[in-house]
């Protein structure tokens, strides 16, 4: 095996994002970890299937130079494109932590949308605007999804609510000022692809998978409903191991390396 060969990939939370942030603060725990930057994706039409076989090939390259099946930590929405790789390649893998992985993303974003309208911290007139809105619209609905994202996103500091601590928050966004940005183009067309060919929260595809998998989840985490969460999981992994980690939020695995 070359120094440079890796035996574990993390899988950032996309989707249009990277993996600075963890490899800056979790290189040094885990030195085995490939922190792969996903490819941008600005096709308008396959883009989570874009993503999924980018995911694929960069897997596959590390299984030839190991010589077998590999780990990986896969944080929020990187769960899913573990999924799909579980689906079409289950050999490819010996283990997975799921880090604050939620399935149902309309539902996270949907119970996140209610907790900024209810935010002591989140503007009065956009606090009304969305008052107004969940009253219009009390059940969650696919096709309501960027009207949720696009009432969060006029809150420009909604992260806060994905932090346990304001401290937290802080600390994060001192390191979240020098990494590259979301590219919300490929965001767009990643989620547009899963929304409308993938995601199916009442019958999941389960995983001919059966390796180790644990999936950990934040009890304060704003997009994660865990009881519903852990019942859609448990269909696709039904031998997985699921823990609830106290006055953790939606970035679980950094929390303890910013908690100074």
């Amino acid at each position: 095996m070359s120094k440079q060969s890796k035996t574990a990939i993390f899988f950032h939370m996309g989707p249009g994002s990277n993996s600075e942030i963890e490899e800056r603060l979790l290189s040094t725990q885990y030195p085995e970890m490939l922190f792969w930057n996903q490819p941008f994706q600005k096709s308008d039409v396959d883009g989570f299937k874009n993503l999924i076989l980018n995911t694929e090939q960069i897997v596959s390259s590390m299984i030839k130079e190991n010589g077998g099946p590999i780990s990986v930590m896969a944080h929020s929405f990187g769960g899913h494109l573990f999924h799909q790789l579980s689906l079409r390649h289950p050999e490819y893998f010996s283990s997975c932590t799921f880090v604050a992985t939620g399935y149902d993303i309309v539902s996270g974003f949907y119970q996140l949308l209610k907790l900024v309208g209810a935010d002591s911290a989140t503007d009065s007139a956009l606090k009304l605007k969305i008052k107004n809105y969940i009253a219009e619209n009390p059940i969650q609905k696919s096709s309501e999804f960027w009207n949720y994202v696009g009432l969060i996103a006029q809150d420009p500091g909604f992260l806060r609510l994905y932090w346990p601590s304001e401290n937290l928050f802080k600390n994060f966004k001192t390191y979240a000022t020098s990494a590259t940005p979301m590219d919300m183009e490929s965001f767009q067309n990643i989620l547009n692809d899963f929304l409308k060919h993938y995601y199916s929260p009442l019958n999941p595809s389960p995983s001919p998978w059966t390796g180790s998998i644990e999936i950990l989840f934040g009890e304060k985490d704003p997009l994660i409903d865990i009881e519903h969460e852990s019942a859609i999981w448990k269909k696709i992994f039904p031998h997985a191991q699921i823990k609830v980690l106290k006055n953790s939020g939606h970035f679980i695995h950094l929390e303890k390396l910013l908690n100074t």
